[in-house]
């Protein structure tokens, strides 16, 4: 999982000359495809916003294990916007990350920060 995150983040690191970095501390190389999909496409999202709305030029991945759950934050410096109201793609997030039992939370007070836990339980059919 981790060499395909990395993948991705230098694709998009080519393409939008945003400055990314990833922190990684998941003991996650069996997660589910769903839950890595879903994974891939808050990072796709995310990053999309950063560039679209916020024209970001640093952003900080980070991948953390928080009481058994996995936590993704994803933090860019670009503009803030403590008022947003989420639209169409993060409504759509709350409800992939909510099928895996997961929650999603924006911020953006300073820059944009989205965290998202996922149960690690949900992860484990073995």
């Amino acid at each position: 999982f981790k060499a395909a995150l990395e993948e991705l983040l230098n694709k998009f690191k080519n393409i939008s000359h945003l400055n990314i970095t990833l922190e990684y501390n998941w003991d996650a190389e069996n997660l589910e495809k769903l839950t890595e999909n879903v994974i891939f496409h808050i990072i796709e999202e995310t990053f999309t916003n950063s560039l679209k709305h916020g024209h970001a030029t640093k952003v900080l991945v980070m991948c953390n294990m928080k009481d058994n759950n996995y936590q993704l934050i994803i933090h860019n410096n670009g503009q803030s916007a403590p008022h947003f109201i989420p639209g169409v793609g993060l409504n759509y997030l709350k409800d992939l990350v909510s099928s895996l039992g997961g929650q999603i939370k924006f911020n953006g007070k300073v820059g944009f920060t989205t965290i998202v836990t996922i149960p690690k339980e949900e992860n484990n059919h073995d």
